[in-house]
Protein backbone atom coordinates (compact mmCIF):
# COMPACT_ATOMS: atom_id res chain seq x y z
CA UNK A 1 0.00 0.00 0.00
CA UNK A 2 3.42 2.47 0.76
CA UNK A 3 4.35 1.42 -2.25
CA UNK A 4 1.22 2.44 -4.26
CA UNK A 5 0.52 6.19 -2.18
CA UNK A 6 4.73 6.87 -3.29
CA UNK A 7 3.24 5.97 -6.93
CA UNK A 8 0.65 7.98 -6.97
CA UNK A 9 2.26 11.02 -5.24
CA UNK A 10 4.91 10.82 -7.77
CA UNK A 11 2.49 10.51 -10.50
CA UNK A 12 0.61 13.78 -9.05
CA UNK A 13 3.88 15.50 -8.92
CA UNK A 14 4.49 14.83 -12.55
CA UNK A 15 1.22 16.14 -14.15
CA UNK A 16 0.48 19.14 -11.48
CA UNK A 17 2.46 21.31 -13.56
CA UNK A 18 0.42 20.47 -16.82
CA UNK A 19 -2.61 21.97 -15.51
CA UNK A 20 -0.56 25.62 -16.14
CA UNK A 21 0.93 24.35 -19.44
CA UNK A 22 -2.41 23.86 -20.64
CA UNK A 23 -4.03 26.79 -19.42
CA UNK A 24 -1.73 28.73 -21.48
CA UNK A 25 -2.29 26.95 -24.49
CA UNK A 26 -6.45 26.88 -24.19
CA UNK A 27 -6.87 29.98 -22.37
CA UNK A 28 -10.51 30.21 -23.11
CA UNK A 29 -11.59 26.91 -21.50
CA UNK A 30 -12.89 27.44 -18.16
CA UNK A 31 -11.89 23.60 -17.60
CA UNK A 32 -8.26 24.60 -16.74
CA UNK A 33 -9.52 28.00 -14.61
CA UNK A 34 -9.29 25.77 -11.18
CA UNK A 35 -10.80 21.99 -12.43
CA UNK A 36 -7.25 20.93 -13.79
CA UNK A 37 -5.86 20.15 -10.14
CA UNK A 38 -8.95 17.71 -9.20
CA UNK A 39 -8.68 16.28 -12.36
CA UNK A 40 -5.48 15.51 -11.83
CA UNK A 41 -5.40 14.18 -8.74
CA UNK A 42 -8.47 11.80 -10.07
CA UNK A 43 -6.50 11.11 -13.16
CA UNK A 44 -3.09 9.76 -11.52
CA UNK A 45 -5.17 7.79 -8.58
CA UNK A 46 -6.87 6.06 -10.98
CA UNK A 47 -3.79 4.98 -13.22
CA UNK A 48 -1.57 4.18 -10.20
CA UNK A 49 -4.60 2.17 -8.70
CA UNK A 50 -4.78 0.60 -12.36
CA UNK A 51 -0.83 0.07 -12.24
CA UNK A 52 -1.30 -1.54 -9.07
CA UNK A 53 -4.23 -4.03 -9.62
CA UNK A 54 -1.63 -5.12 -12.83
CA UNK A 55 0.72 -5.43 -10.86
CA UNK A 56 -0.62 -7.57 -7.93
CA UNK A 57 -2.43 -9.48 -10.81
CA UNK A 58 0.81 -10.42 -12.56
CA UNK A 59 2.73 -11.30 -9.31
CA UNK A 60 -0.43 -13.77 -8.00
CA UNK A 61 -0.45 -15.36 -11.72
CA UNK A 62 1.30 -18.14 -10.47
CA UNK A 63 -0.63 -18.77 -7.67
CA UNK A 64 -3.74 -17.86 -7.55
CA UNK A 65 -5.02 -17.43 -10.81
CA UNK A 66 -8.33 -16.50 -10.73
CA UNK A 67 -7.94 -13.86 -8.20
CA UNK A 68 -5.17 -12.64 -10.48
CA UNK A 69 -7.42 -12.52 -12.88
CA UNK A 70 -9.72 -10.10 -11.23
CA UNK A 71 -6.72 -7.76 -10.89
CA UNK A 72 -5.93 -7.88 -13.94
CA UNK A 73 -9.11 -6.90 -15.94
CA UNK A 74 -9.96 -4.62 -13.01
CA UNK A 75 -6.13 -3.28 -14.02
CA UNK A 76 -6.61 -3.27 -18.03
CA UNK A 77 -10.22 -2.05 -17.32
CA UNK A 78 -9.25 1.26 -15.02
CA UNK A 79 -6.40 1.82 -17.86
CA UNK A 80 -8.68 2.04 -20.49
CA UNK A 81 -11.10 4.56 -18.53
CA UNK A 82 -9.00 7.27 -18.16
CA UNK A 83 -9.86 8.18 -21.95
CA UNK A 84 -13.53 8.08 -21.73
CA UNK A 85 -13.62 11.04 -19.08
CA UNK A 86 -14.45 11.34 -15.49
CA UNK A 87 -18.10 9.94 -14.71
CA UNK A 88 -16.22 6.48 -16.52
CA UNK A 89 -13.24 7.13 -14.03
CA UNK A 90 -15.95 7.27 -11.23
CA UNK A 91 -18.19 4.29 -12.50
CA UNK A 92 -14.49 2.18 -12.63
CA UNK A 93 -14.03 3.20 -8.56
CA UNK A 94 -17.24 1.99 -7.69
CA UNK A 95 -17.23 -0.93 -9.87
CA UNK A 96 -13.74 -2.13 -8.62
CA UNK A 97 -14.82 -1.87 -5.06
CA UNK A 98 -17.45 -3.68 -5.46
CA UNK A 99 -15.72 -6.20 -7.22
CA UNK A 100 -12.84 -6.98 -5.36
CA UNK A 101 -15.62 -7.04 -1.65
CA UNK A 102 -17.79 -9.22 -3.59
CA UNK A 103 -15.07 -11.69 -4.84
CA UNK A 104 -12.67 -11.50 -1.80
CA UNK A 105 -14.94 -10.97 1.15
CA UNK A 106 -18.70 -11.70 0.09
CA UNK A 107 -18.60 -14.75 -2.05
CA UNK A 108 -15.75 -16.81 -0.32
CA UNK A 109 -18.17 -16.54 2.66
CA UNK A 110 -21.21 -17.72 1.34
CA UNK A 111 -20.25 -20.18 -1.78
CA UNK A 112 -17.77 -23.10 -1.56
CA UNK A 113 -16.00 -22.80 -5.37
CA UNK A 114 -12.27 -23.82 -6.37
CA UNK A 115 -12.66 -20.24 -8.27
CA UNK A 116 -12.99 -18.08 -5.30
CA UNK A 117 -9.72 -17.45 -3.25
CA UNK A 118 -9.10 -15.48 -0.52
CA UNK A 119 -6.55 -12.82 -0.35
CA UNK A 120 -5.20 -15.13 2.48
CA UNK A 121 -3.93 -14.81 6.00
CA UNK A 122 -2.77 -10.99 7.24
CA UNK A 123 -0.74 -12.14 10.23
CA UNK A 124 -0.61 -9.38 12.98
CA UNK A 125 2.62 -8.66 14.48
CA UNK A 126 3.73 -9.40 18.22
CA UNK A 127 4.68 -6.49 20.88
CA UNK A 128 5.71 -9.80 23.06
CA UNK A 129 9.70 -9.66 23.22
CA UNK A 130 9.83 -13.52 24.07
CA UNK A 131 7.51 -14.11 20.49
CA UNK A 132 10.25 -12.19 18.48
CA UNK A 133 12.75 -14.27 20.38
CA UNK A 134 10.94 -17.74 19.30
CA UNK A 135 10.96 -16.64 15.77
CA UNK A 136 14.01 -15.81 15.44
CA UNK A 137 15.09 -18.89 17.40
CA UNK A 138 13.13 -21.01 14.25
CA UNK A 139 14.06 -18.85 11.57
CA UNK A 140 17.93 -19.72 12.51
CA UNK A 141 17.52 -23.40 13.12
CA UNK A 142 15.30 -23.75 9.75
CA UNK A 143 18.50 -21.53 8.30
CA UNK A 144 20.96 -24.42 9.68
CA UNK A 145 18.27 -27.02 8.65
CA UNK A 146 18.70 -25.86 4.96
CA UNK A 147 22.62 -25.11 4.69
CA UNK A 148 23.03 -28.49 6.08
CA UNK A 149 21.07 -30.32 3.21
CA UNK A 150 23.12 -27.80 0.76
CA UNK A 151 26.56 -29.21 2.24
CA UNK A 152 24.91 -32.54 2.03
CA UNK A 153 24.01 -32.10 -1.60
CA UNK A 154 27.75 -31.17 -2.59
CA UNK A 155 30.59 -33.81 -3.43
CA UNK A 156 31.74 -34.98 -0.15
CA UNK A 157 29.75 -32.67 1.99
CA UNK A 158 27.49 -35.38 3.78
CA UNK A 159 30.76 -37.39 4.97
CA UNK A 160 32.10 -33.41 6.11
CA UNK A 161 28.70 -32.96 7.64
CA UNK A 162 28.92 -35.97 9.58
CA UNK A 163 32.83 -35.21 10.88
CA UNK A 164 31.70 -31.88 11.93
CA UNK A 165 28.82 -33.41 13.93
CA UNK A 166 30.93 -36.04 15.48
CA UNK A 167 33.67 -33.51 16.47
CA UNK A 168 30.96 -31.31 17.79
CA UNK A 169 29.26 -33.94 20.07
CA UNK A 170 32.82 -34.92 21.51
CA UNK A 171 33.20 -31.12 22.41
CA UNK A 172 29.93 -30.60 24.00
CA UNK A 173 30.39 -34.26 25.92
CA UNK A 174 34.18 -32.52 26.74
CA UNK A 175 32.33 -29.36 28.11
CA UNK A 176 29.61 -31.70 30.63
CA UNK A 177 32.60 -33.84 32.07
CA UNK A 178 34.38 -30.70 32.52
CA UNK A 179 31.33 -28.59 34.17
CA UNK A 180 31.23 -31.94 36.34
CA UNK A 181 34.45 -32.43 37.66
CA UNK A 182 34.38 -28.53 38.36
CA UNK A 183 31.11 -28.83 40.11
CA UNK A 184 32.31 -32.20 41.90
CA UNK A 185 35.55 -30.21 43.11
CA UNK A 186 33.72 -27.71 44.78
Amino acid sequence: MTGFALFWIGLMCQFTPFCGILGMIFPGLEFFQGFCFLFVVVGTFTLALSAFFLVVGLCWSCTRGYAALVFIVLGLLGDLVMFAGFWFIVGWWILSAAVLYIYFSWAPDNYSSPYLQDLGNFYKPSHDVNDWMDAAKRGGESFQAETVDLVKNIPGGKEAVEAGDKMFSSLSSSKEETKETASGAI
